[in-house]
């Protein structure tokens, strides 16, 4: 029971601290490329700062 309980909270760990990883390691990427157009779509960026904050 406890290899059980510990491997879902390791996979609840994972889903939950993956995908703002990948919004912290993506959003300065995205928000130069974003001001640097002279349209400036900002829709990217606001959802990576959605899903970081």
């Amino acid at each position: 029971m406890t290899k059980l309980l510990l491997s879902l909270h390791v996979l609840a760990a994972i889903v939950a601290i993956g995908p703002v990883t990948v919004a912290a390691s993506a959003f300065p990427a995205t928000a130069r490329r974003a001001f640097a157009a002279p349209d400036h779509d900002l829709g990217p960026v606001r959802t990576l700062h959605r899903i970081r904050g």
